[in-house]
């Protein structure tokens, strides 16, 4: 029987994504039936996880990751220049 904690950690991916080859692997065995759990099995990750991975692969013919979206700053530099005047 596994610890606790070595199960925990055998689910984990390194900063929670999958890399490129990782996601090609993981199409082109879907593609040829193997189901989402069995795939999450050899991979080491969520089923969900490769639910979404083909779903983006469908939807964008593309395994890129998309770039992360950021909040948009507070001040504009034009602001920033007024309140550092003013200090």
């Amino acid at each position: 029987m596994t610890s606790f904690g070595a199960r925990i950690s055998a689910n984990c991916v390194a900063r929670g994504k999958l890399s490129v080859q990782q996601r090609d692997s993981i199409i082109s065995k879907a593609e040829a039936g193997c189901t989402t759990k069995e795939l999450a099995n050899e991979f080491g990750c969520l089923h969900y996880a490769i639910q979404k991975t083909i779903h983006q692969y469908k939807t964008t013919s593309n395994n890129q990751s998309r770039p992360c979206s950021s909040q948009p700053p507070k001040l504009s530099s034009q602001e920033k220049r007024y309140a550092y005047r003013l200090a």
